[in-house]
């Protein structure tokens, strides 16, 4: 876990930026509908967010204002024989095969964030998602 701090000039007046980076493997069968997600040391008001699993051609980004109306997010699997990609309105996404998703739509917390999983399909395996959230 990182978390670091810009300070900026604007001759007025000094800004601080904050910034978290970190993340969390998450089992795609089992995770919670609803998981928090905490050690920002403030609450974020944007964030990135990457995801793969290491065993499988698949990769998912998206980013997030945590209003849920500025969420987007892309997903791409490649199993060989064919492609498989979406882009959808959850911040977090991961392509696990043809019509099998984990979705996240994030909201941000007092200290970090909180995830609403969605399962389409059956996605198994764990998922590697990883995140820059700032403030």
């Amino acid at each position: 876990m990182d978390t670091g701090v810009l300070n900026t000039s604007d001759g007025n007046a000094v800004k601080t930026a904050r910034i978290w980076t970190s993340g969390v493997n998450v089992d795609a069968a089992t995770v919670a509908a609803t998981t928090s997600y905490t050690g920002a040391g403030f609450q974020p008001t944007h964030g990135v967010f990457m995801c793969v699993k290491d065993t499988f051609q698949s990769a998912g980004w998206g980013y997030t204002d945590g209003t849920g109306t500025g969420d987007d997010g892309w997903a791409s699997n490649y199993l060989g024989v064919s492609d498989d990609y979406g882009r959808l309105s959850e911040s977090i996404i991961y392509n696990h095969g043809i019509n099998i998703w984990l979705l996240g739509a994030v909201t941000w917390d007092i200290d970090g964030f909180t995830v609403a999983w969605t399962r389409l399909g059956l996605p198994t395996g764990t998922i590697q998602v990883r995140w820059v959230l700032y403030r």
